[in-house]
């Protein structure tokens, strides 16, 4: 049977929209130019504390609508589709929870229910993931994601998707403040600009799928 689509709890405002996307940017811009940064980690190679972790792949916001709004990015997404979807697959062929989140943003029209809702036709997502609607920019804000991995039995996140400099270092940052560990799949990730893509994966934990195989999950 098709999992729901848990949808986000009441929010006042619309909060990622295009304008603070831009926003966004102009300041992943200044962080670019500026140099390198001081890393903020996650816990190395799924260990925390001498324990395993059990994670689960967070696939997104690669949907139409931000595609369509921005060639650079889809041209992203279509390089990496194959990377993506081998994730995918891997998380899923190990039972391990495969989490679709999508970006509702009802001011411009993206809404469940329109193509610009859906996600790209490239991405390998299924009936059985576990789908997930949020309004802001992280994935944890206000969506009850951190019950869901609570319910899981998941203490960790794989993050594939866009963009990455708003939504994936939202997300990623975002993660830490319920003591989940994050990490950004190595080529897994796009924006507009390849230079976001150069600077989330500098500043953050990455992983790839030799590591995953290597991790005693």
């Amino acid at each position: 049977m098709p999992l729901a689509i848990i949808p986000p709890s009441p929010v006042r405002m619309e909060c990622c929209n295009l304008k603070s996307c831009t926003d966004m940017n102009s300041l992943c811009d200044d962080m670019v130019l500026s140099g390198p940064q001081e890393t903020i980690s996650a816990p190395n190679a799924l260990h925390r504390g001498g324990a395993d972790l059990k994670p689960s792949l967070i696939v997104l916001d690669i949907q139409n609508a931000w595609l369509d709004n921005s060639p650079e990015m889809k041209r992203g997404i279509e390089s990496r589709a194959k990377t993506i979807n081998e994730a995918i697959a891997w998380f899923r062929r190990r039972k391990l929870p495969v989490i679709v989140i999508y970006h509702e943003d009802r001011k411009n029209g993206v809404v469940p229910g329109t193509k610009a809702f859906e996600f790209f036709h490239d991405i390998n997502i299924a009936d059985t993931d576990i789908k997930i609607v949020k309004r802001y920019p992280d994935a944890f804000g206000k969506t009850g994601l951190e019950e869901v991995l609570k319910q899981e039995g998941c203490d960790s996140v794989v993050i594939t998707g866009v963009s990455a400099g708003w939504c994936v270092l939202g997300t990623y940052f975002g993660a830490l403040n319920w003591n989940v560990s994050p990490y950004i799949f190595q080529g897994g990730v796009a924006a507009d600009k390849e230079d976001y893509v150069r600077f989330a994966e500098e500043i953050c934990d990455t992983i790839n799928l030799q590591k995953l195989e290597q991790a005693p999950l």
